[in-house]
Formats: structure tokens, sequence, C-alpha cells
């Protein structure tokens, strides 16, 4: 959960909110004027059919149709949602995600992109290893090229986190 103000929590309970997405692809900035309205979604799966397997992690799928932004399979797409908090968009980062299909249309760039967590979805060359949950997940992150996003003390503060 982010830390979000006290302001943008009393917007959210208006009827009624005002909106905007913003990020970066690669080195190019963009915001929703340059998506085609509505084709943005985020869904979020476990698995990819009716089994849920032992070890399965949510993968973040990331859907969209850009207008005019030149794009390839593998950059990285950085995401926020801003909500207007007293004329002051306060943004909430929402991911980030590789390209994996990008597809020209009539209408713009089809992308479907994915999350980190699917830098997860490999075979390591360990059978086995010892450690505490820090270094081992710390381990993990370093062989998968993800930024793990805990600090040792959040980890020792899980049920068994220091064991």
């Amino acid at each position: 959960m982010y830390a979000v103000s006290a302001e943008y929590i009393e917007q959210l309970k208006k009827p009624v909110h005002r909106y905007r997405i913003t990020g970066m692809i690669g080195q190019t900035e963009f915001s929703d004027r340059d998506i085609l309205q509505g084709s943005l979604s985020i869904s979020n799966q476990a698995s990819s059919g009716d089994d849920l397997v032992v070890g399965s992690v949510y993968i973040g799928c990331l859907r969209m149709t850009l207008l005019d932004i030149p794009v390839t399979e593998k950059m990285t797409i950085t995401i926020s949602e801003g909500l207007n908090v007293n004329g002051t968009f306060e943004d909430v980062p929402i991911g980030v995600f590789t390209i994996d299909e990008a597809t020209r249309t009539e209408y713009g760039t089809d992308i479907v992109a994915y999350d980190n967590m699917t830098k997860f979805d490999k075979k390591f060359g360990y059978n086995t290893f010892t450690g505490k949950p820090y270094e081992i997940l710390t381990m993990l992150c370093r062989d998968c090229g993800v930024t793990f996003g805990m600090t040792q003390a959040d980890v020792q503060a899980l049920t068994n986190g220091a064991q």
C-alpha cells in the first residue's frame, strides 16, 4: 500500500474524481492523451489456467494502445495514476512493466507488457541453499535482476522472517 495524503483519502470519498495517467516508456514521457481512450487495462493473475500451482505469484499484465509513441518489445514502461486533489495531481505508482508484444494497428500500437514478477519464472542453478529469509530473498532477487523492495527489518518483522 502506498502512502497518500489525508486530502487524497478525503477526495476519494467524494462522488466525482478527476484522474490522469502518466509515465515513461524507455526515455519518452507519456500521458493519458497518448493512450487510445478505453484501451488501458491492468490485470493481475496467479495462474494461467484452471490449476493453481504451488509457488505461483501474481503477475501483472498491462494492455493499452499508444497513439503516436514508437515502441519496441523489451522496452520498459513505468506508469502512475494521479488523482486531482485540490487542483494538484497526487500520483501513485502503478508499476513497472516490460513490453512483450508491440503490434502496429490502424489505431496505434497495441502493447502487452508484464511486470517484473515474470523475471522469477526461471530455473535456478541451486539444488539446495540455506540462510535466513532476508539472505535467501536478496539472493533470488539479485539472480533475477529485480530490486528487492523490503529492508532486512521488514523481513524480520514477518512471522517467520528471522528464522
